[in-house]
């Protein structure tokens, strides 16, 4: 059945889904559709325009992030605001950090750092993954831990303000 002679009639989804053969699942999605397509015709080329531009500046900016920072040479790791310790990241090593809630096991490897292990309970640091570009952080905030990766030259800018 097409779309249009579905919606043509009065639109009930549990009748539909009866009458139609179909899932609540299907009418569902369906509903989706519908609501999309009501968005974008309530909408004027110039705000079509619009949308596309800022849908294009946004997925640039994450695509050409990559581009424009440079892959980090070495790791500081802050506790509480204080500095713990400096890494080099191209030196293989596996650190244990000690935190507020107790410790975090840092692996370095290939240029790259990661939390294999924390002690905190939302484990929100370990699923942040691998790190190597200058500015990247990884924060256990219950732990109070900060790794974040700089560069040979300090950047006087960071990834927000460009």
């Amino acid at each position: 059945m097409p779309l249009k002679d579905f919606f043509a009639t009065q639109y009930k989804p549990e009748e539909a889904a009866l009458s139609k053969n179909c899932s609540m699942t299907d009418i569902k999605l369906l509903d989706s559709v519908r609501g999309t397509e009501v968005i974008f015709s309530l909408m004027t080329r110039f705000d079509k325009v619009i949308l596309a531009v800022f849908l294009f500046l946004s997925l640039g900016s994450f695509l050409l992030r990559g581009v424009w920072q440079e892959q980090g040479s070495e790791a500081v790791i802050e506790i509480n605001g204080r500095l713990y310790a400096k890494i080099n990241l191209l030196q293989p090593a596996r650190l244990q950090v000690p935190g507020v809630h107790g410790e975090i096991s840092i692996i370095v490897k290939d240029g790259a750092l990661w939390v294999q292990e924390s002690s905190c309970t939302n484990k929100v640091c370990k699923q942040r993954g691998k790190i190597r570009l200058v500015g990247d952080m990884i924060i256990c905030a219950p732990n109070r831990v900060v790794v974040r990766i700089v560069g040979k030259s300090p950047h006087p800018f960071d990834m927000i303000t460009g």
